[in-house]
Formats: structure tokens, C-alpha cells, sequence
């Protein structure tokens, strides 16, 4: 007879099978070889599966036989199709004892497990149940369901692992164990008062605790009284909405306990302690103040802002931003402040403030390009652009009634005697980048120049993009919402599109809905239904050409993936994201980007990608100028040399942080850098010539065909074009 470490190396260890099965979503489960079968937890495992609703997550035995000269593993298999049955899978049965493979019933295998006896005891035969965990999870949601109660599949998991994968045990814990321990977890944490109880307690003493003491007893006997009146059924419910784990559940009882609120609103005092990230204190604040604004999303975010989570605080910055929806939170807080937290003060220095921008704006006009009534509309695109930041404002208002006076000047200059209205030249401001020469070619619908093609901003996401320094692009006026026309068959299409706002309104569905287009806002059947995220897998755009939207992947889409576009401009960091999103569209993003643990690595690099970008778009306009200004100089092409060198080490920045946060072709910006380095490489036509087949086929995920084929049309031109005024790039290779 062999040893045991003569046994041949092909045979593998029962943990290593353990771990194979893991990848097959198996487990073996340990259990003790008890001689008796009725003691053992194999007989508990066989009964639990026989007493299930659907046994299938129960295998059989998988049986370990360690007897010197007959070591080797054979399969004690449930037949499902046939009640009480089994089948016996050995591969090295004994000698003359039975057929290898023969079908069992529950008594022959009972009689099998007692003819082991002396080889448990001996360590030389184990039986190992065998559970598939999946099914094993959905038998005890589907019980958890039969009570009335909700389990996430992960949660089903866990609990089953933690009662050793046996589902009456799993059902058990969870209605039993688990409701007791968010019992005694609820006593810890009601059990004392609440940081504002002990605040307002110590305030009435004048700060003297001994003085305190007889009130916070009265307080203490008060929570432990509720805390005695809470019966099983209650734990449940809040374990229910707090998929069964006990601390949470012990903050939601808490707070309903604190609220003397009812069973039926838990739901809401579950969104509310999320919300407040699980502080019970937050959490009451967050309720309170909900009657007051369109949803709790939004009562949290303006109490997280107001920085001390105080509802008088947060009421008081809501008096100040209904006379001026515009101004933000922390500026409403400062002029609180300021004013002694006064509303009424604070609104009145305000509107002084808000004079003092539009006499900026009036300072700047000589009466030709900037009219009557036009300084008030510059003046609140400017506060809305800088959030009403007094730091930055006043300069912006200068700065955007000079690019207003511009524009209307480039205008004139190009023969044009339309006064366009001064919310269109704010519209071609803001699509051209708030550069004059561009916005007026908007305006007048000329062809924009390749380079600033190539460079202009996207036109296509939903809404006017998010800017801190420049001003923002008006939304359509009340005149542009009466003008939309809908076919008398389509009515009913427009008005199942989701509304935002509580009150359904044709200006509700259009805000919440529109896409821009060339030359203006519309509004789609289908593409309106997509799903935002923060690192799409479509892109829309617009062909003026045949007057059709196209929705185009920008990358593989598995089936059954849902399909996402974005709404807002993507290089903002997380929380301007969100908030954007909240406060436009009414609702918290919880896209990968945004719910993923590294979101402060993603705001580094879409930081630094918004940057790399302005920064390429100077570089080629210096270029342009540089070139064209000192023509055959030698020291101005070292400079423009120089700069082109940089501008290419920009390009590749550009291109590897958008490959890195999921973003190409979820915009053009990836494209518009290959464009700019078809521009940089002048006098190397060969990887002009790659540079232009890489930009068109990046461009082409997220534009149109008309927009492709002008796109190849100017990159050719570009290729074409006399050089030698550049100076010569001094390298062999560019990659």
C-alpha cells in the first residue's frame, strides 16, 4: 500500500477543487463527519433542499475518499427529476461491490452514510455538500419575497455564505438574527441625545452641564421608552430598505423614531439618510426642509452647500434665491452674512450689486453696438456665467460687452446691416467660443475657417455648456417655445416626454428634452429617451443637410447594453457635473464615472484635459499670427517652430487623458486635436496624410456625414497648402 505522499501528482487536493469551483460559482462546503447522518449537516442540507420551493441550488454530496490505495473523488448527484432519488458517480468503486454509476433513493443513501461511519471517524472519508450559489441567492430572495420583503441579489449572497450556504439558515438570520441585532444596534445609537437635543439642552442651562443634567435624564428616559415600543415587524422593514444590514438600519428606526413618523414613510427617511450620508441629525434637516423645494435631492445639495446642514440657515437662502434664482448658494450665504442674516438686506444688496454689473456693461457701449434695455441680458449672462462670484463678474461683464460690441462691429464690417438681437449674439458667442470673428461667421452663416472648424466647440450636447469664465449661451425665449410647430400626429409623441418639472408645460418638456442643431434647439421621438452618462457610448449629431438627427457608438456596444448619450459638457469635474445635472435636468447622476471610487483621479485629468485643449486652440492662433506677421523672418519661425512643437506635445496630451477617461468620440475634441496636428505637421505631408485619415475616422464617430466629407474636404486643402513660411520640423519621426 502506497503512502500517502506516494500518491501520483495528478491528483488534486480537495482545496484546489474548492477553488476551481468557485470559478463556476460552486461551492463545497465544509462540514463536520458527524457518524450519526440525522446529527449531521449533511441530513440538514438534503431535508432543506427537499423542503424548498426549488431544490435545484443543492447539488449532492461531492465525497472525498482518503483509503490508502483507493484515494479518489465520486459524486453523490441529486436527480431532480425524480423526488427522494439520487445517482452515484464513482469511478473506482470496490471490487465486486456494485456498478459504478447506479441510481440511489434517499434510504439506500442514508444506509450509505451509515456504512461510513468508521471511515469519518478515522479522517479517511469526508462529504462535502455541493451548493450553486446563484440559485442558492434567488431561493432565499424568493423566501425574503414571500414575507414581503426586498434582498439584493449581493446581499443574498452574503448571507448565505455567512449561514454556510443553507438556505433555511440564510431565511433564518435574515428574519430573525438580523432584526435583533438592529434592535440592540437601535439602543446604542438612540439611546443618548442627538447632537441638537444636547446643543439646545446645554444653550437653555446657559452651558452648565450640572444644570443640563435633569433635562437630558427627562430626554434619555423619553428615547429608551420609543426605542422599547418598537416591535419585530418594524426592524424588517427598515432592514428591508436597507438591504438587511443592521446599522443601517438602526439610523433609519432612529430617525423615524426621532421624526415620530409612520411606517409607510421609511422609504423617504431612507432617501433622506443617503442623501445626508447616513447622519440621522442631516438626515431630519433634509427632511424638514423638502416642503420647501421640488425634491430632497435638492433640499440636500443647498444643506450641503450652507456648510453647517442648518434648516433656518438653508430657509433663509431660499428667501434670497426666489427673488434671484440665479445666485448660488455660497454667494446667498456670504450676503446672508454679511447682512446679519437678514433675507430682505441681503436682497437689497443684491439688486444694487446686480445695477452695479449692468452699469459696467452701459459704461462700455457708445450707443451703436451695445442698445437701450440690451446691458440688463449681458449683465445676468454674465452672473449666471461667474455663479454671481463678485470676484469675477465685474470683469466678465466688461469683457462680454466688448466681444458683444466686436461681433456686432465684424458684422457691419462684412456688409450686414441686420442689428441681429443681442441673445443671438450671446448664442454665436458662446457656440464660437467667445471669439468675435467666429460668432460673426455663425451669425451670417459663413463657412468657418479649417483651423477653426476643426477648433470650434461642439454644438451638439444638450443645453448651453457650463462655463466659470465665460458667459453662458441664453436658453430659448418664451417667443421660441411658441414657435415650435408639431404636426397634429406627433402632439402625443411630444407630450410623453419626461418633464422635469412637476407641472407638465410644453416650455417644461422642450428645456428637458432639447437637443442643439444647426442654426437652433428641436427636439427628437426617440433620441430624447436616452439615458445620460458621464462617459457615453453614443453620440448625437445633427446633419443640416437632410434635416436628421444620427445617434453613432462611439465605442463597442455589447447586446443588451443600454445605450447613453451625454447632456452636458464632459471635462467638468464630478460635483459640477452633478449639480449641473440636478439643477437642469432634476435628477443625481450615478453613471460609472460618477459613482466609481477614483472620481477624484477622473476631475485631475478631464481638469487637465479642458486645459490641454483651451491651451492647443491659443497655440494654433498664435502660430497663425505669428506666421503671418513675419513671414522669411528667422527668429519668427524658431518661434513658430517652438510653438508648434509644443502644440504637438499638447495633441498627444489630449489624446491619451480622452483615451483614459472613456471619451473618445463622445465629443469632437479628440478629433478637432488630429485636425490641429494635420495643421502643425505642414512641410511632412506623409504623416499629414496619417494624421488626416486618424482625425476623419475619430470625427466620424461622433459626427455626420455631411459634416465628415467637409471635414476630408478642409484637411485636404490644409495638406495642399504652401508651407515653407513655417520653418522645418527638426526630427526623423512623429508618432
Amino acid at each position: 500500500v502506497p503512502n500517502l505522499h506516494e500518491v501520483p501528482s495528478g491528483f488534486f487536493d480537495v482545496e484546489a477543487l474548492k477553488i476551481a469551483a468557485g470559478w463556476a460559482d460552486l461551492e463545497f462546503v465544509d462540514v463536520e463527519p458527524v457518524p450519526d447522518f440525522e446529527k449531521s449537516r449533511c441530513f440538514a442540507f438534503a431535508e432543506a433542499a427537499r423542503s424548498s420551493a426549488d431544490g435545484g441550488w443543492f447539488l449532492g454530496f461531492l465525497v472525498y475518499d482518503r483509503q490508502p490505495g483507493q484515494m479518489h473523488y465520486y459524486a453523490l448527484r441529486r436527480d431532480e427529476r425524480t423526488p427522494g432519488a439520487w445517482l452515484k458517480l464513482d469511478s473506482l468503486p470496490a471490487a465486486g461491490a456494485e456498478p459504478r454509476n447506479r441510481q440511489l433513493t434517499d434510504e439506500d443513501l442514508w444506509s450509505l452514510y451509515e456504512s461510513n461511519k468508521p471511515l469519518f471517524q478515522a479522517w479517511l472519508l469526508r462529504w462535502y455538500p455541493v451548493v450553486y450559489r446563484p440559485s442558492a441567492a434567488r431561493e432565499v430572495c424568493r423566501a425574503l419575497e414571500g414575507e414581503g420583503y426586498s434582498l439584493s441579489k449581493e446581499r443574498a449572497m452574503r448571507v448565505s455564505a455567512e449561514s454556510g450556504w443553507l438556505v433555511p439558515s440564510a431565511v433564518r438570520r435574515l428574519l430573525h438574527v438580523l432584526p435583533q441585532a438592529a434592535l440592540r444596534e437601535l439602543l446604542v445609537q438612540f439611546a443618548r441625545p442627538s447632537e441638537a437635543e444636547m446643543r439646545c439642552l446645554l444653550e437653555a442651562s446657559g452651558w452648565d452641564l450640572s444644570a443640563a443634567q435633569p433635562a437630558i435624564d427627562r430626554v434619555l428616559k423619553q428615547r429608551v421608552a420609543l426605542a422599547k415600543e418598537v416591535d419585530v415587524q418594524r426592524p424588517r422593514l427598515a432592514l428591508s430598505l436597507c438591504d438587511w444590514e443592521p446599522r443601517s438600519a438602526a439610523s433609519l428606526l432612529a430617525l423615524q423614531l426621532q421624526l415620530g413618523a409612520d411606517n409607510e414613510l421609511l422609504p423617504e427617511l431612507q432617501q433622506a439618510l443617503s442623501l445626508a450620508g447616513g447622519d440621522g441629525d442631516r438626515a431630519e434637516a433634509v427632511v424638514k426642509l423638502q416642503p420647501s423645494v421640488v425634491s430632497m435631492q435638492v433640499a440636500a445639495s443647498i444643506l450641503e452647500q450652507t456648510g453647517t446642514w442648518s434648516v433656518e440657515a438653508a430657509k433663509r437662502v431660499l428667501e434670497v434665491k426666489r427673488r434671484f434664482p440665479g445666485v448660488s448658494v455660497p454667494v446667498a450665504m456670504e450676503v446672508l452674512r454679511c447682512n446679519d442674516d437678514d433675507p430682505h438686506a441681503a436682497g437689497e444688496m443684491l439688486a444694487e450689486y446686480q445695477q452695479r454689473i449692468q452699469r459696467i456693461v452701459t459704461d462700455q457701449g457708445d450707443g451703436s453696438d451695445i442698445f437701450s434695455g440690451e446691458a440688463a441680458s449681458i449683465a445676468e449672462t454674465a452672473l449666471s456665467a461667474t455663479d454671481w462670484d463678485p470676484r469675477k463678474a465685474f470683469l466678465a461683464a466688461r469683457n462680454l460687452a466688448h466681444t458683444v460690441q466686436s461681433t456686432r462691429r465684424l458684422v457691419r464690417h462684412r456688409g450686414c446691416n441686420e442689428n441681429f438681437a443681442v441673445d443671438a449674439v450671446l448664442a454665436g458667442l458662446t457656440a464660437g467660443e467667445m471669439k468675435p470673428k467666429l460668432a460673426a461667421a455663425l451669425l451670417l452663416g459663413e463657412a468657418l475657417p479649417p483651423v477653426a472648424q476643426a477648433q470650434q466647440a461642439p454644438l451638439k450636447d444638450r443645453g448651453p455648456p457650463k462655463v466659470t469664465a465665460k458667459p453662458a449661451a441664453a436658453e430659448p425665449s418664451e417667443d421660441e417655445y411658441c414657435s415650435v410647430q408639431i404636426a397634429l400626429e406627433e402632439r402625443q409623441d411630444f407630450w410623453e416626454l419626461a418633464d422635469k418639472s412637476k407641472e407638465k408645460t410644453a416650455e417644461g418638456i422642450f428645456n428637458s428634452n432639447f437637443f442643439e442643431m444647426a442654426g437652433g434647439s428641436g427636439v427628437y421621438k426617440h433620441i430624447c429617451r436616452l439615458n445620460h452618462s458621464c462617459a457615453p457610448n453614443c453620440a448625437h449629431s445633427f446633419d443640416a443637410l437632410t434635416g436628421l438627427g444620427e445617434l453613432r457608438a462611439v465605442r463597442s456596444v455589447a447586446e443588451g447594453d443600454e445605450l447613453t448619450v451625454t447632456y452636458i459638457e464632459l471635462r467638468l469635474p464630478t460635483l459640477d457635473r452633478r449639480r449641473l445635472l440636478l439643477e437642469r435636468y432634476g435628477f443625481h447622476c450615478s453613471c460609472t464615472s460618477c459613482s466609481s471610487a477614483s472620481t477624484f483621479c477622473s476631475d485631475q485629468r478631464r481638469s487637465k484635459l479642458a486645459a490641454f485643449d483651451e491651451a492647443l486652440g491659443t497655440a494654433l492662433e498664435e502660430i497663425g499670427i505669428l506666421a503671418a506677421a513675419s513671414r522669411g523672418d528667422p527668429q519668427a519661425e524658431r518661434c513658430a517652430t517652438e510653438l508648434r512643437w509644443r502644440a504637438l506635445v499638447l495633441v498627444a496630451q489630449v489624446l491619451e487623458i480622452a483615451a483614459a477617461e472613456g471619451l473618445t468620440g463622445a465629443d469632437d475634441s479628440d478629433a478637432r486635436a488630429c485636425a490641429s496636428a494635420v495643421f502643425l505637421l505642414r512641410g511632412l505631408p506623409g504623416l499629414q496624410a496619417s494624421w488626416a485619415a486618424e482625425c476623419v475616422r475619430r470625427f466620424r464617430l461622433a459626427g455626420n456625414d455631411t459634416e465628415t466629407k467637409s471635414l476630408e474636404q478642409d484637411l485636404a486643402r490644409i495638406i495642399a497648402e504652401e508651407h515653407s513660411w513655417l520653418g522645418p520640423l527638426e526630427f526623423s519621426q512623429v508618432d
